[in-house]
């Protein structure tokens, strides 16, 4: 059975706090496989401004 978000919000008086601890754990992940798995830091790291604002730019094309 899938559960999407729209039910999570309508059953969950806890849904946004829920989503952004999702999102924030994700992020951490992903930081952590960068450095296990690429031994690395991400690009982000590089330069901030430039990392989000070419998420922005391949987004919209």
């Amino acid at each position: 059975m899938s559960y999407n978000a729209t039910q999570l919000h309508l059953s969950n008086p806890n849904a946004n706090a829920i989503a952004l601890a999702v999102h924030v754990f994700s992020w951490i992940m992903q930081f952590i496989g960068h450095g296990v798995a690429e031994k690395r830091a991400p690009k982000l790291f590089d330069n901030l401004f430039q990392g989000l604002s070419d998420q922005w730019a391949n987004g919209s094309r």
